[in-house]
């Protein structure tokens, strides 16, 4: 049975083909082409119109295989391949357009309802290489692994005849069946052999798991995508080895919407955490594998660990709507920003930590609970110090917290705070040397960037 994902992956084929094809064709039929290049016995070959039959039947092959390749790593690679065979092809189509050397031909006989058929999705231009057999090429290799010698036997026959056909319909030249053939061939070789590796396929279904908790932060608030844009961004010219950040970053995220609630899962919210980074099986728990053992081998392990107990501590303040002190705040701020920073750094494979950046962590220690205090607030998380609201009077409602006086003046101080760590922020390239050259500088600056955007908009908006 046909499951969602092969009818999803066979219907983006069909409108890339629809697409592609279709597109040379009509840009080359805006150009006159001149007559394809062919031997002079190729004028001579009757035309057959029964042979529309085998001509059909390679798309019809083409859609028997999900029913072969019953797994996504199956079925990918074979998409990757005919997506690299419409690609290839549609650059030449688009390159060197030619039209058959045949004329129009009367069609009757047998096999004239199916050469109509045929010739009804055929277009005139596409023909150096023949695409038609490119795939049949790519059908007898891929699915003659899965059979025996005499499926092999009869899948190759098959190919012949499928070849032979456009020949015999007057569809395409000599040329077009040798270097379709060619170029089915060439892309099983490489782009399905390449594609169906373990590594290949692991990688891919990481970044389709981050793409994927991208789009749900990005639903939930317009930040998170900022963020993901500027971290993938940061990636197009160092993928594999920003893989950790992505990765990081989506595990962290996914973690902190579920101890906040932002995120349902079943059962308890800490339990569910502890599982997936305890390897637990689950929909993220590749993600989690890949994070917990990349930063095992960068010594980021523990800070990883120390960080998510540091968010559990939230969700319990949270639950329990528990106040702290300033002081206690700020300590427990400090160290939040602190590993998050730190395992940033880690991640990009820089020397730098957050201890050489402290003023940047007491920016980041003001810009996050401010942003977010009435949510917080809202779900039970009090980032404002006891202290402040035991001056706040009772007659105030919680609706109204935030426009008591005593909270007001304590956010003045906080954001003369943060404007202070902001200020002093170029104090950061004497401290760390100016070294550009790390990747962690990049990192640095960026945040700060971004936390002074937040303070002008703060700032104008107060």
């Amino acid at each position: 049975m046909i499951g969602r994902f092969h009818l999803a992956l066979t219907l983006l084929y069909a409108v890339l083909f629809g697409a592609i094809y279709g597109a040379t064709n009509w840009l080359s039929a805006h150009r006159d082409p001149p007559t394809a290049p062919h031997f002079a016995f190729e004028t001579a070959l009757p035309f057959v119109p029964a042979m529309a039959w085998f001509y059909l039947s390679v798309p019809i092959m083409l859609c028997v295989g999900p029913l072969i390749m019953r797994t996504k790593r199956e079925l990918l690679p074979f998409f990757f391949t005919l997506t690299a065979q419409l690609v290839v092809a549609g650059l030449c189509h688009l390159i060197y357009p030619v039209s058959p050397v045949w004329p129009q031909r009367a069609v009757e006989g047998p096999g004239t309802g199916a050469f109509q058929v045929a010739d009804a999705f055929n277009l005139d231009y596409n023909m150096v290489p023949s695409l038609h057999v490119s795939f049949a090429a790519t059908v007898a290799l891929v699915f003659g692994r899965r059979a025996g010698p005499f499926g092999r036997l009869l899948l190759w026959t098959w190919f012949l005849a499928a070849a032979a056909s456009t020949l015999l319909l007057h569809q395409h030249h000599l040329l077009d069946v040798i270097t379709g053939a060619a170029l089915g061939i060439l892309t099983v070789a490489i782009v399905q052999r390449r594609t169906e590796r373990r590594d290949f396929l692991d990688a891919l279904h990481l970044e389709t798991l981050c793409v994927r908790e991208l789009v749900l932060f990005a639903r939930r608030h317009r930040r998170y995508l900022l963020t993901g844009l500027a971290i993938w961004g940061y990636s197009l010219r160092r993928w594999r080895q920003a893989r950790l950040l992505r990765a990081g970053f989506c595990l962290a995220q996914h973690i902190d919407d579920v101890l906040d609630g932002d995120r349902r899962v079943h059962g308890d919210p800490v339990a569910y955490v502890r599982g997936l980074l305890g390897g637990e099986p689950g929909p993220l728990a590749p993600l989690s594998r890949f994070v917990v053992a990349e930063l095992g081998r960068r010594d980021g392990r523990e800070k990883l660990h120390a960080l998510v107990e540091v968010l559990i501590e939230d969700r319990r303040r949270m639950d329990a709507r528990k106040t702290m002190s300033a002081a206690a705040l700020a300590a427990h701020h400090h160290k939040t920003f602190s590993l998050s920073l730190d395992l940033t750094l880690i991640a990009v494979g820089s020397d730098l930590r957050a201890d050489d950046a402290p003023e940047l962590i007491d920016a980041l220690s003001w810009c996050s609970p401010i942003r977010d205090l009435d949510e917080d607030l809202s779900r039970g998380l009090i980032n404002i110090p006891e202290e402040v609201l035991a001056r706040v009077p009772g007659t105030v409602s919680p609706r109204t917290l935030l426009t008591a006086e005593p909270i007001k003046a304590w956010l003045r101080e906080e954001h003369r705070r943060g404007v202070e760590s902001l200020a002093a922020g170029p104090s950061l390239s004497r401290r760390t040397g100016n070294r550009t050259d790390d990747p962690g500088w990049a990192v640095l600056s960026s945040f700060h960037r971004a936390l002074a955007a937040y303070e002008k908009k703060y700032r104008y908006a107060r």
